[in-house]
């Protein structure tokens, strides 16, 4: 009985590792498409797209309240 609760104990520590690294991985790996975005203004990039968009609304929210 002892031999099956450790079985089962060490394939869910090794499952908890794998979905930890899974984890890291996935957030490091987003971040650098995210520094990648910021450093690289292109056409295609949303971060930029987002940028102007709000710039351009907060402008004219300025000038309506400037009136």
């Amino acid at each position: 009985m002892k031999n099956s609760l450790t079985k089962v104990r060490d394939v869910n520590k090794d499952s908890m590792e794998k979905y930890v690294r899974l984890l890291i991985t996935s957030y490091g790996n987003y971040a650098n498409y995210f520094v990648h975005e910021i450093f690289h203004p292109s056409w295609d990039n949303y971060f930029y797209w987002l940028m102007h968009a709000y710039n351009r609304l907060w402008s004219i929210f300025l000038d309506g309240r400037r009136s």
